[in-house]
């Protein structure tokens, strides 16, 4: 082999390595406000507090939400939505083809109670 291909293998190695670290893959997903008070969302249940994004009514706020491998029937989330006296307000669980549906926007209404 010559110095030359050596390079390009080098160079080869190096861009593999660098795409593969980049990050997981997640997709942006905004949670919408329509309850008409300020809540609470859980992106990821009650369960993971470090997620939440408290919300004005009509406001809206986005997070990055990690896919795995993308498969459209995975549940990446389960949104959880409380009022200021910790009632439970908003539960739906949301499988990665679904949140594509809805393109990446949820919004949060009241009675939506239907986490399994």
């Amino acid at each position: 082999m010559t110095a030359l291909a050596f390079a390009r293998i080098g160079l080869l190695v190096v861009a593999l390595t660098l795409c593969s670290c980049v990050g997981d893959a997640s997709v942006r997903v905004t949670f919408v406000n329509d309850v008409g008070s300020p809540i609470t969302v859980y992106p990821f249940g009650r369960d993971y507090p470090s997620s939440k994004l408290a919300i004005a009514p009509s406001d809206e706020k986005s997070m990055n939400v990690p896919i795995g491998t993308g498969q459209p029937s995975r549940t990446i989330a389960r949104v959880e939505a409380v009022t200021s006296d910790d009632a439970l307000v908003f539960c739906h669980v949301y499988a990665y083809a679904e949140l594509l549906e809805l393109k990446s926007t949820v919004h949060v209404r009241t009675g939506v109670l239907d986490c399994a």
